[in-house]
């Protein structure tokens, strides 16, 4: 469990330096047209962090790790992420970037992505950020979860008399 608590504070952090990458290099201005390919490049950022987190479990196990164990551990990983996507969601609108919704909904208008100033409303608002945050940490997470379990068992080899 201790573990999963550190990888969950190293993921999070992760995640919001990721956001201020963004906003550094310009994704949620100048450059907003290409916000949604940057952040959905951080759930590749989230597997491989995934993977040293259940690579961190096999360690700590002394080298050997169960697949169940490796998965579920994962899982936990992931859950607890989805419990933090409306903090992560929060602190992106209030602390890293005030105006970020409005911001991208200038821009999906200002380039033809919407018409209607309120369609674009409707995407682009806190809550569909979190679902659209928890629905990415659950399956990028229990995928990658379910795959770095399966690349990284291993297992005592059995006592034979």
């Amino acid at each position: 469990m201790k573990t999963e608590l550190k990888w969950v504070t190293i993921i999070f952090v992760l995640h919001i330096a990721w956001h201020f990458a963004e906003r550094f290099l310009g994704f949620y201005a100048e450059k907003a047209v290409y916000h949604e390919i940057t952040s959905i490049s951080f759930f590749v950022v989230y597997a491989l962090a995934m993977y040293f987190a259940i690579a961190d479990l096999r360690a700590s196990n002394g080298g050997y790790l169960n697949k169940r164990h490796g998965f579920l551990s994962g899982l936990f990983i992931s859950l607890i992420m989805v419990a933090t996507a409306p903090i992560m969601i929060g602190l992106l609108m209030f602390a890293i970037q005030p105006g970020f919704f409005n911001q991208m909904i200038l821009a999906a208008t200002s380039n033809g992505e919407y018409s209607l100033y309120e369609a674009a409303q409707q995407e682009y608002n806190y809550w569909s950020y979190v679902k659209l945050y928890m629905a990415g940490y659950l399956l990028v997470g229990s995928l990658s979860a379910a795959l770095w379990s399966y690349v990284l068992h291993r297992m005592p080899d059995p006592v034979n008399d």
